[in-house]
């Protein structure tokens, strides 16, 4: 028996495939022929291959042509040998006849993609027939981070692809933050330059009505007719976001415009300093904090004056009911031998 054999190339692994043969048969005698098979790589045996069909539906005489669909579905990617032979009406079969082809390897694409959150359960994405790399995945966007706490968390994915050949697990730490929107602010009122945190707090309206998104503009009337006669005063306002959370406040510097200012200064003298607030602002008729003069080694003070004229000659020196404003000079002199003398 004789088969002419075609030239066969197969271009994609594991799927269904078909291969077209054109087989003529010739027995070696003048037997007819009556059956014929197929097999690939492995020989199972005389009888035991897969059938094969003659082109005209029947096997009725010496010659006949073949035509066979093959399945290549199981076969790895590489060289394999298609093996056909026939057997006359007498039983005898003829020798194979060998064929070799080729199977390629098919593109590979995602069959499968997978992630966990923070060592959790395997969760399914749908990402089929991707090209797209788990390092690139974990980038995308596509993993829902909805519902996870704020803060640092560790995302693994993992793939396989058409070939059912599974991936490495890829590992990358995200942090998420909280989507914030304001709720609410409020106010405080201070006489000094500080403020309560737990302490009594206004509320404050949003300009539009209503606190709903990362910024609020505010603006609200406070009545500031307790504070009149303390002449300078502090309004600390604060926000309040989606979790409650409040933030540092905000100083706002109030002063009511009927206040005194008392400054105080030394002469110039080197070494010379001042103990107490400087300069000091006081509502009219008010009294100032005490301010002391400090002379460096070998002077001493002498006095204070006022527009170049004297004012007083305390030290510490207090001002009370201030009227106007006004600036105050201490002086210094050096210690000489008839007041060194009288010290002892």
């Amino acid at each position: 028996m004789n088969i002419r054999k075609p030239s066969v190339e197969f271009a994609t692994a594991l799927f269904l495939m078909c291969l077209a043969l054109a087989l003529l048969c010739v027995p070696v005698s003048a037997q007819i022929v009556s059956r014929a098979e197929y097999y690939i790589d492995v020989d199972p045996g005389e009888g035991n291959g897969t059938p094969v069909q003659a082109s005209d539906g029947s096997f009725n005489s010496a010659t006949e042509k073949l035509s066979q669909t093959v399945s290549t579905a199981g076969l790895l990617p590489g060289w394999h040998y298609l093996y056909v032979r026939a057997r006359d009406d007498a039983g005898n079969w003829g020798s194979p006849i060998r064929t070799m082809f080729e199977i390629r390897e098919a593109a590979r694409t995602i069959q499968t993609a997978q992630y966990r959150i923070d060592g959790g359960s395997w969760q399914n994405l749908n990402v089929l027939n991707s090209p797209i790399s788990g390092r690139k995945l974990l980038r995308s966007g596509d993993i829902p981070t909805a519902g996870l706490s704020a803060g640092r968390h560790l995302v693994e994915v993992k793939l396989a692809d058409n070939h059912g050949t599974p991936s490495r697990i890829w590992q990358m730490p995200v942090n998420v933050y909280y989507a914030l929107t304001l709720t609410g602010a409020e106010y405080q009122v201070s006489y000094q330059d500080s403020y309560e945190a737990d302490g009594n707090w206004t509320a404050l309206p949003a300009n539009d009505g209503a606190y709903d998104g990362r910024e609020e503009p505010f603006k609200s009337a406070i009545d500031t007719s307790q504070y009149i006669e303390q002449a300078r005063y502090f309004v600390w306002a604060r926000a309040i976001d989606s979790r409650g959370q409040k933030s540092d406040p905000t100083r706002i510097v109030v002063e009511t415009g009927n206040v005194r200012w008392v400054l105080f200064q030394t002469d110039g003298t080197p070494g010379a300093t001042l103990t107490g607030t400087t300069p000091q602002m006081v509502t009219p008729g008010a009294d100032c904090t005490p301010v002391t003069a400090n002379p460096p080694a070998g002077r001493h003070f002498v006095k204070w004056t006022k527009e170049g004229a004297d004012y007083s000659t305390s030290n510490p020196l207090t001002v009370t009911s201030v009227a106007e404003d006004m600036t105050l000079i201490a002086h210094f002199a050096p210690w000489t031998n008839a007041s060194i003398w009288m010290l002892y």
